[in-house]
């Protein structure tokens, strides 16, 4: 009989996973809001698919060990868009909840 170990992540939080990405620029930001929410505020340096366009098709650039922190407004999106992340073969994917817990500099346009 085999025993699987699986490994407890800790949570991280969207101010950390933002000093991580300004480490490591392979690191992809993803928020999965709409068009319109992210053109009025967005995290810097981060790339915009909205949770209801989120397919293989727009993800052919992106290989599946790449590392993706996903937010959204609040966090529900953004789980959704993990749990569809992790479906299509991506491994490597993090949660990090929603801009409103964002107290830093954001982006507009």
């Amino acid at each position: 009989m085999a025993f699987f170990k699986f490994r407890r992540t800790q949570p991280l939080s969207i101010q950390e996973a933002v000093e991580k990405r300004m480490k490591d620029s392979s690191v992809i930001l993803l928020d999965v809001r709409t068009q319109e929410e992210y053109q009025s505020s967005h995290l810097p340096n981060s790339q915009n698919i909205a949770l209801d366009q989120l397919s293989e098709m727009n993800l052919t650039n992106i290989p599946k060990d790449t590392k993706i922190y996903v937010y959204c407004q609040s966090g529900v999106r953004s789980q959704q868009a993990c749990g569809k992340l992790t479906k299509m073969g991506y491994h490597d994917v993090t949660n990090i909840g929603g801009i409103i817990y964002w107290n830093g500099i954001t982006e507009r346009g």
